[in-house]
């Protein structure tokens, strides 16, 4: 079975700077986890669930430096100063969040953690 997660990343920006950061993401990954990626004119989400996130697997690797490449173009400057990024990851154990930014905050993507009673 093994340790599951929950990703969400959305990137934002001007229609420029989100082809920019469109470009940058490799076309295998765009094939193998195209279902999870949705493209707009003025952002890119990729969310999925119950999934091994595992930071040896290729596929994780190629994501996440996808998203490093980005906050590189933000970095840039230049028309790519309107690009911001969240990263998030939740795993099973309630302690096991990770987020990472760059830009302006978004408020779009967040954490909510609430008692659930069955």
């Amino acid at each position: 079975m093994g340790y599951r997660s929950e990703v969400g990343i959305l990137i934002e920006g001007s229609a420029e700077a989100i082809a920019n950061a469109k470009a940058l993401v490799p076309v295998e990954i765009i094939n193998e986890f195209q279902s999870y990626f949705e493209f707009c004119e003025d952002s890119i989400r990729f969310s999925v669930n119950d999934v091994k996130w595992y930071e040896g697997f290729p596929e994780v690797v190629a994501i996440e430096k996808w998203f490093s490449d980005v906050e590189g173009l933000f970095d840039d400057g230049g028309a790519n100063l309107s690009l911001k990024g969240k990263f998030l990851r939740i795993g099973e154990e309630c302690a096991d969040v990770e987020e990472r930014y760059f830009g302006d905050d978004i408020v779009a993507l967040g954490l909510s953690q609430h008692i659930v009673w069955y």
